[in-house]
């Protein structure tokens, strides 16, 4: 699609905004302007037709065109004598000297393009104004119809075909325009052909969209705020899901920040997406093999599928996450460094900046920029992470760790009955852990004190709770049938039968600890420069029952090398009749260190994120946690007294009622 802006003292200027790595492509038409765009579109793309996004700009900027697949022209012998000896002894890095400087109006359009200002095309419905742009297959122009209304004219010329496919392509470019209805896409308007000049020209006609893209707003300088990335990311969705919910889908293949135009070139202008010849141009890429490998899209933007000519519904949301990547923060994709194929904005932003990020974007942006097309979000869940909902339990996909941790899920499956099944939902809840850091918890008698070389934790002992003397209660009950049935064993004779029980011993000597070591424990944990230190130390009872901590005493400590820390997490050590007993995992090479076991989970995942920050800024380096081993199978511990006298009562039952019929 074709649109452009007015510029203040210069009238109306027209671009490519198909800026090249390797070319840079200016326009001849009555002013000059100067090419935009800095972001490399990848070279080979015959199919790229000019107009369908042109952004215009005032200033100076060379005058004659140079591509090296631009349309003939019918030049003077001198002139073009003279640029050529001037590109000969020019440096590789193909600047051209300025135009002469001319007297009285600008010179007109070049000859090659088919129409000519002031010329009535389309059997008199519309009459040209001006060029806007012309690139390699195409020339765009602004025409006006009967009715003083514009609109945008993208003219092929038949004398500028290289390839009978090029016309075929176009032909299916219009095709797939004027099946498009959608207020964020410019309406198709006419498709004719036009003879004259011993030339024969295709026209695709289109609305006029007045405005500027993304693209030319922050190369201006201008700051996009965060809500307009939001508000933007929202109205793209519904295009997309839109073009990728057609059948068959339509793929638009270079979504980028120069192809999005707000319409009144300021922030809060209407969206409009635009430049569909990469629609034409991939869709018959197999036909076009005698033309070499043709690769559509922009580097940067492009999903890692698109450089195996498999692109996808899923692709253009990758490119869009890479736009909103380039409005949140200035910088184009290809600056950032990537991990697996994944761009770590976050290590690019630094901490302080990607932590002002909002928690909704952030997850929206970890979605849409998987490197995996099936791990990417689809346009509905994208709209579903930018609205705070959680995303639907029906996903089928199969997610990667990251991308699950992003999305906010619903309720956990009800509590596990085997082990198998305790390892399969701690495995879940991890996948859970949320994608936002969590702060501080109010309430909380955890203390922490952290500098730029220095974290300090301390969890005093939280005394006996509701909790921790039902899990004392639980304690007792376990160890009292332990103790029963091993005595039972010994008494009997069975010695044998009396070992079994050793495992189930151990367990019992858990929960004790848990219960009552909880209760009279303090953990600190000092994390420096060069080492770390965990202790855990068991209160002595003073007189009055009051709780000591003698120093060097009862304390037990555990110590290491910081460069040896991995990170930390949240781990489920065991289920209690469902209920799932969670801690605080440290892990230093093969070596897991566990603590706060009697912190609330809030609790615990606000220590993880600061032991891990802190963990990230002393190392230097952008913790994997993806790439931390998986975590232990928990216990499964079920006190079955109840479930057995619910059994016994009912086949007390059963054996009344067959008394009674008997």
């Amino acid at each position: 699609m074709i649109f452009g802006q007015q510029a203040p003292g210069l009238g109306r200027l027209g671009a490519s905004a198909r800026p090249n790595a390797h070319r840079s492509l200016a326009v001849v038409q009555p002013r000059r302007c100067a090419p935009l765009g800095h972001n490399r579109q990848i070279a080979g793309s015959p199919l790229h037709h000019p107009g369908a996004s042109l952004v215009t700009r005032a200033g100076p900027g060379p005058g004659p065109a140079g591509s090296d697949a631009a349309p003939p022209t019918r030049a003077d012998p001198n002139a073009l004598a003279a640029a050529t000896a001037a590109a000969a002894s020019a440096p590789a890095s193909l600047t051209f000297p300025p135009p002469p400087e001319r007297s009285g109006p600008p010179p007109p359009p070049a000859a090659a393009t088919p129409f000519q200002p002031g010329q009535a095309v389309g059997g008199g419905r519309y009459t040209i104004e001006e060029v806007l742009g012309a690139g390699s297959n195409a020339v765009a122009y602004r025409a006006r119809r009967a009715d003083s209304s514009s609109v945008a004219l993208k003219a092929l010329s038949l004398r500028s075909l290289r390839d009978w496919k090029q016309l075929e392509l176009f032909e299916r470019e219009a095709r797939t325009l004027a099946s498009l209805q959608h207020p964020a896409i410019p309406r198709y308007v006419d498709y004719f052909e036009e003879d004259g000049g011993g030339d024969k020209a295709f026209v695709l006609v289109q609305e006029v969209v007045e405005g500027k893209s993304l693209g030319a707003l922050i190369r201006e300088g201008a700051r996009c705020p965060e809500a307009e990335v939001e508000r933007i990311a929202g109205e793209m969705l519904g295009v997309l899901g839109y073009l990728g919910g057609l059948r068959p889908p339509v793929i638009h293949r270079d979504v980028k920040p120069d192809n999005i135009v707000l319409e009144g070139g300021t922030w809060g202008g209407r969206v409009y997406l635009v430049d569909f010849g990469g629609v034409q141009a991939v869709a018959s890429a197999g036909e076009l093999a005698g033309l070499g490998s043709t690769i559509v899209g922009t580097y940067g933007y492009m999903a890692p599928e698109q450089f195996r000519g498999a692109a996808e519904p899923a692709s253009d949301l990758y490119a869009l996450g890479a736009t909103l990547l380039y409005l949140l923060t200035g910088q184009p994709p290809s600056a950032f460094t990537q991990e697996r194929m994944r761009i770590n904005w976050r290590a690019g932003l630094g901490r302080s900046q990607a932590s002002s990020v909002s928690p909704r974007l952030a997850a929206l942006l970890d979605g849409l920029l998987e490197p995996l097309a099936e791990d990417r979000l689809t346009a509905e869940e994208a709209q579903r992470v930018l609205q705070g909902k959680p995303l639907s339990s029906s996903r089928d996909k199969a997610t990667s760790g990251f991308a699950a941790r992003k999305a906010l899920r619903r309720a956990p499956p009800p509590p596990p009955q085997s082990v198998e099944e305790a390892f399969l939902q701690q495995m879940a809840a991890a996948s859970r852990a949320p994608a936002v850091r969590v702060g501080r918890p109010a309430g909380t008698r955890v203390q922490l004190s952290s500098s730029d070389s220095r974290l300090d934790i301390e969890i005093p002992p939280r005394g006996f709770t509701a909790d921790s003397a039902f899990t004392g209660a639980f304690a007792v009950a376990w160890n009292a049938f332990v103790a029963i049935w091993t005595f039972s064993a010994l008494a009997s004779g069975g010695i044998l039968f009396a070992l079994f029980s050793a495992p189930f011993w151990l367990a019992g000597a858990q929960l004790a600890k848990g219960a009552l070591g909880g209760a009279l424990t303090r953990e600190r944990l000092a994390i420096g420069p060069r080492r770390w230190r965990l202790g855990q130390q068991l209160a002595v009872l003073g007189d009055g029952g009051k709780a000591d901590f003698l120093e060097g005493q009862n304390e037990k400590l555990q110590e290491g090398l910081t460069t040896e820390l991995t990170a930390a997490r949240v781990v489920t050590t065991a289920f209690i009749n469902g209920v799932p007993q969670t801690c605080i995992e440290i892990l230093a090479g093969v070596n897991r260190f566990r603590f706060g076991e009697g912190l609330e989970t809030v609790e615990q995942q606000w220590l993880v994120g600061e032991i891990n920050d802190h963990i990230a800024a002393v190392q230097g380096r952008e913790l994997d946690l993806d790439a931390l081993p998986p975590p232990d199978m928990p216990r499964v511990l079920n006190d079955d007294t109840e479930r057995e006298r619910e059994a016994e009562r009912e086949r007390e039952e059963r054996e009344r009622e067959r008394e009674r019929e008997r």
